[in-house]
């Protein structure tokens, strides 16, 4: 987030959220307009971080949040 911050000042608002988390992603995208995602596994740090529960269920659930918080 901060490399975002830096390069884009306060023309866009920042947000982290897990998208292995359902639950935090209704309050990350709340009265977004867009959402980009930066998203990518590295299982070798943590299994948790696996490429199907982040790069596949991950972007489900996060695009799931978008429609249901009206994002475009």
């Amino acid at each position: 987030p901060e490399t975002a911050r830096e390069r884009f000042g306060n023309r866009v608002e920042v947000v982290a959220a897990d998208v292995r988390d359902a639950a935090s992603l209704g309050p990350a995208v709340a009265g977004a307009t867009w959402v980009i995602a930066s998203l990518g596994s590295s299982q070798g740090r943590d299994p948790t971080y696996a490429p199907d529960e982040v790069d596949y269920q991950g972007t489900r659930r996060l695009v799931e949040a978008a429609k249901a918080a009206g994002v475009r």
